[in-house]
């Protein structure tokens, strides 16, 4: 159906956009686009295999007192959840396995697998980025699950 291809559609692009915002190495499609325009790279890519890691979670921190809740880490935390709130309401757009008895083993399965690559490609492992991750996949599977039940109602 049409509404099917263009949830696979919208999906894809969803997709590209976030394969990039969290796997892609800083600056490489600058870096790229400079040497396009002027011949030569005009910078560098920030280094690889950084093998960062955060396992101390900011909420804990708060509670214990060593971190007070800024205007960045309210950012961060809304921009960690809210990323992924799509692919939580896709999912169960684009495949019908998708259901609520395999949607939290899916939603614990994506964060891990990216964070567990972002130390590679030089970025870090968080675990705020865990949890933020995986309430935004629950938050929009339900949502996706609401718009599913009202479009059945209406029809």
């Amino acid at each position: 159906s049409w509404s099917r291809e263009i949830s696979r559609t919208l999906f894809v692009c969803y997709l590209t956009g976030l394969i990039n915002l969290v796997l892609v190495p800083r600056n490489l499609w600058l870096m790229i686009w400079f040497y396009l325009f002027n011949g030569y790279s005009g910078g560098e890519i920030g280094s690889l295999f950084t093998f960062e890691f955060n396992l101390a979670s900011a909420l804990l921190k708060w509670l214990i007192g060593e971190l007070t809740i800024g205007r960045w880490v309210l950012k961060m935390f809304a921009g960690n959840l809210l990323m992924f709130v799509p692919m939580g309401f896709f999912l169960p757009l684009v495949s019908e396995k998708v259901n609520k008895r395999n949607i939290l083993k899916i939603a614990v399965a994506i964060p891990i697998v990216i964070e567990v690559i972002q130390p590679i490609v030089g970025r870090s492992f968080d675990v705020d980025d865990l949890l933020l991750n995986f309430t935004g996949i629950i938050i929009g599977y339900f949502v996706a699950v609401g718009v599913k039940t009202l479009a059945i109602k209406h029809r």
